[in-house]
């Protein structure tokens, strides 16, 4: 039985990492060396590099020994939520779905102002003018490798082929984009709060 991948969007990883000392750090082959995986880590009896500290096997052959890794992903947007009660709040506010092609959410210069996830997609947005939390999910999947080749080709093609797994890459899982493409309406609301 394979194990799901489970990743965690915190404010801040490297307080969270230091909350658990005990875990080690998951790593992956770079130029034939391991180094440190940039996001997970590992709460099982994983064997360590002796010169490293890190997880001994790279995550990739780590999961097919049975080992599984969480992912600690780093967001700046929790640090605009003063408390879970605001975000439920921010969670119930409408979307206007126009947002997503407005210049003013995609300012480069202001990583408040800058959409997460979607921050150097304004034209991707433009050109598929999503109008769901869906339509935001595809549009994260697609800008991954496995997919990009799908960018330029008909809206209802992408969403027809943008799940199906491709053997040897990397998909996105569904899963993953849906609550990503929800953190990025929670930011969008944020951005259209601060500009009104």
């Amino acid at each position: 039985m394979k194990i799901p991948d489970v990743d965690l969007d915190v404010s801040d990883r490297d307080t969270v990492i230091k909350l658990f000392p005990e875990a080690v750090i998951a790593s992956e082959n770079a130029k034939e060396q391991l180094v440190t995986h940039k996001t997970g880590l590992y709460f099982q009896q994983i064997p360590k590099d002796p010169a490293t500290g890190l997880a001994a096997f790279p995550y990739k052959m780590a999961e097919d020994l049975g080992y599984y890794k969480i992912d600690f992903i780093a967001n700046h947007v929790y640090d605009l939520i003063g408390s879970m009660e605001e975000l439920d709040e921010i969670l119930e506010l409408p979307v206007d779905w126009s947002w997503f092609t407005d210049q003013r959410f995609f300012d480069p210069n202001d990583r408040n102002h800058c959409l997460t996830h979607l921050g150097g997609y304004l034209d991707l947005c433009r050109k598929y003018k999503p109008k769901s939390v869906e339509d935001i999910a595809v549009l994260i999947a697609v800008i991954r490798p496995a997919k990009k080749g799908l960018i330029g080709r008909p809206w209802g093609e992408i969403q027809e082929e943008i799940w199906k797994v491709t053997a040897g890459n990397y998909s996105f899982k569904k899963s993953h984009a849906i609550a990503f493409a929800l953190l990025v309406t929670v930011h969008a609301k944020l951005i259209a709060m601060q500009l009104s």
